[in-house]
């Protein structure tokens, strides 16, 4: 494919009809069709094993985003946050919500990821970011 046809395809590639959004608080409703089907998908193909991930991902990104994120200690400095579950030993991305600064707290986040697989014995491991709240009650 020469790069022409590749940035033609990709300038008007959508996946939502801009006349037809009705929610201007979503920051992600111009891909929201493609990850209403994408997220079921990763949770009912695959069933994980017991030890589970719980960590964020960055999404390299330099382009003006409302919710890029700044982090001058890592490696990809600007970027897209996602917060993924993924199993542990194959790295497969069993769940995942992306951080659009709609002021969401991170507990509720936790909780939304994590409910898929809570009461099936998983073993969820997390770094000390996560660790603060208590996700099993």
């Amino acid at each position: 494919m020469t790069r022409d046809r590749f940035r033609m395809i990709w300038k008007t590639w959508h996946f939502n009809n801009n006349e037809e959004l009705t929610d201007k608080s979503d920051r992600l409703s111009k891909i929201r069709p493609l990850l209403n089907y994408f997220v079921p998908k990763f949770i009912n193909v695959y069933k994980p094993i017991q030890q589970l991930s719980l960590d964020e991902g960055i999404i390299p990104w330099r382009g003006r985003l409302f919710f890029r994120v700044y982090n001058p200690m890592k490696i990809v400095k600007y970027g897209i946050l996602v917060r993924i579950l993924c199993e542990s030993t194959t790295g497969y991305m069993c769940h995942f919500e992306i951080y659009c600064a709609e002021g969401k707290r991170l507990i509720d986040t936790i909780e939304t990821i994590v409910s898929p697989y809570t009461d099936l014995w998983h073993h969820i491991y997390m770094d000390n970011y996560y660790n603060i709240y208590n996700i099993y009650k």
